[in-house]
C-alpha cells in the first residue's frame, strides 16, 4: 500500500512538473507575441510621425447671399437690402493690388494659439510665407498664422 501511495506521488509530481513546464511555454510564447506586436507599434508610431499630418479640408459649400455677407464681417440687422449691397461688395471684391493678400476658399477656424481665424470670402493681407503650407496675414485687425490650401492668392508675396 505504501508503495501504491509513493508510486501515486510520483505520477503527481510529475504531471504538476509537465503542467508547470507547458504553463512556462505558454508564457514564453505570449511574451513573445507581444514583443513582436510591441515591436510593430512602434514602427507604426515612428512611420505616422515622419509622415506630414493630413489636414481636413472642408467641400466647398454653395453660399446664399445673405450667409455669405454675415459671415464676412458685416452687421446683422435691421438694416435694409439697398445698405446691405454694399455691405457685401468689399468682401466680394479685390484687394487693393499693391499689396499681397489672397482670399479665403472656406472658413478657418484656429485651433491653436497664433492661428488666424477666418470666413469664406475674406480677404486677407499676407504678411509672411512661414513655409509651404502655412502662411502669416493679417484680417480685421488680427494676424495670425494659416494653412495655404484654405486661400487662393490674389496677390503673391515678393
Amino acid at each position: 500500500m505504501f508503495n501504491l501511495l509513493e508510486s501515486d506521488q510520483i505520477e503527481q509530481v510529475s504531471q504538476l512538473a509537465a503542467l508547470v513546464q507547458a504553463q512556462v511555454e505558454y508564457h514564453r510564447q505570449c511574451a513573445e507575441i507581444l514583443t513582436q506586436l510591441q515591436s510593430k507599434m512602434e514602427d507604426r508610431i515612428r512611420d505616422s510621425s515622419n509622415k506630414p499630418k493630413k489636414e481636413f479640408i472642408p467641400k466647398p459649400r454653395q453660399s446664399l447671399d445673405l450667409s455669405s455677407e454675415n459671415h464676412n464681417g458685416a452687421i446683422q440687422g435691421s438694416r435694409s437690402p439697398a445698405t446691405r449691397s454694399p455691405a457685401r461688395s468689399p468682401a466680394r471684391s479685390p484687394a487693393p493690388l499693391d499689396q499681397p493678400s489672397c482670399r479665403a476658399l472656406y472658413d478657418f477656424d484656429p485651433e491653436n494659439e497664433g492661428e488666424l481665424g477666418f470666413k469664406e470670402g475674406d480677404i486677407i493681407t499676407l504678411t509672411n510665407k512661414i513655409d509651404d503650407n502655412w502662411y502669416e496675414g493679417m484680417i480685421h485687425g488680427s494676424s495670425g498664422f494659416f494653412p495655404v490650401n484654405y486661400v487662393d492668392i490674389l496677390v503673391p508675396l515678393p
